[in-house]
């Protein structure tokens, strides 16, 4: 909200900013079509803004993001934990300045109710000592090997940084 509340301040700078030139130089030239191309222009950079801010709240309401830090932090917090596998379905959402965690996580079959159960207050504790801003973390426990498709969310391999070639 302030991102966006600064760039609508920088759009009113900028408006006010070519009214006073595009009248100016309109005076001074005696051209009067001055004036609309300053106003043009700046309806242009209006316009760029408003797409910029749109397409920014958009990503992070559907849940997407651009940085996969994060992610990879919470990836690396989880490997500390052994009886933890295959975490996946791994989604990061906002509120306000803090995150929230959800995830998926694979223990043994056998493994007790309330075995498992520690593994993933483990997982939560490990993720939030990691990630100061995460707010809560929610994590579900399924059996190694419990093979679904997965739709949403990511995995470990899809936070990992492209090699450079050089």
């Amino acid at each position: 909200m302030l991102i966006a509340n600064g760039k609508n301040m920088m759009g009113d700078i900028a408006t006010s900013f070519a009214v006073l030139l595009g009248l100016g130089l309109a005076y001074l030239t005696g051209f009067p079509m001055m004036d609309k191309i300053f106003a043009a222009l700046v309806a242009l950079l209006i316009l760029k803004n408003a797409i910029g801010i749109f397409l920014e709240a958009n990503t992070e309401l559907m849940d997407g993001t651009k940085d996969h830090g994060p992610y990879r932090e919470l990836f690396d917090a989880i490997d500390r934990i052994p009886e933890a596998g295959n975490p996946h379905r791994v989604r990061l959402r906002r509120i306000g300045a803090m995150l929230i965690a959800d995830l998926d996580i694979e223990v043994e079959p056998q493994m007790s109710v309330q075995k498992a159960h520690g593994v993933a207050i483990r997982v939560e504790d490990a993720i939030k000592e990691r990630l100061p801003d995460v707010y809560d973390v929610i994590v579900h426990v399924e059996p190694h090997g419990n093979v679904e498709e997965e739709k949403f969310g990511l995995t470990a391999d899809d936070t990992q940084v492209p090699e450079s070639k050089s």
